[in-house]
């Protein structure tokens, strides 16, 4: 299955102004799954990957637990950690 990472001009815009990180500020992301079968089929290093461009912090990770746990699906933290690292480098 092919999932297009296209996200909304407007979610775009929107986690370009969020403030991200420390300071008990907020966490947040346009690049959620919404549904079981999102999270089973997440790419969990290519998220964090994402998340490290937009320079998300680490700790977004607890986002994605708080969506995909109540569908019995626990992400990947190790690939997740990865591919953060590697797009906060690029």
């Amino acid at each position: 299955m092919r999932r297009s990472w296209i996200v909304p001009l407007t979610a775009l815009l929107a986690a370009c102004a969020a403030p991200q990180g420390g300071g008990g500020e907020r966490l947040t992301s346009p690049h959620l799954p919404n549904n079981r079968g999102q999270c089973e089929g997440w790419d969990w290093f290519q998220a964090g990957r994402t998340e490290g461009i937009r320079g998300a912090p680490l700790e977004v990770i607890s986002l994605y637990e708080k969506y995909c746990n109540p569908h019995g699906v626990t992400p990947d933290r190790e690939a997740f950690a990865r591919g953060h690292r590697l797009g906060a480098n690029l």
